[in-house]
């Protein structure tokens, strides 16, 4: 099984979300949704192989609960 780097940053009033491959970063964000979590939609990173979508923050949305949530799916390699 092949594993996929994903970034966590904190922005603002967002929680950012950068996947390495369009596959990759569809097939996560999907699962998080069948998770009920609310993302926004896909976005290129201009010149690379990265997409990243946001998660608003909230009180049920901290950091905790989405690396939770990340390290869940097996093929997800959390990178600081």
């Amino acid at each position: 099984m092949f594993t996929y780097p994903v970034r966590l940053k904190n922005y603002q009033n967002d929680w950012h979300i950068t996947v390495d491959g369009h596959r990759n970063a569809v097939r996560l964000r999907d699962t998080l949704r069948q998770r009920g979590v609310t993302t926004s939609r896909l976005q290129e990173l201009d010149g690379t192989s990265n997409y990243s979508f946001r998660i608003a923050r909230s009180t049920q949305m901290n950091q905790f609960r989405i690396q939770q949530l990340l390290r869940a799916n097996q093929q997800v390699r959390l990178m600081g």
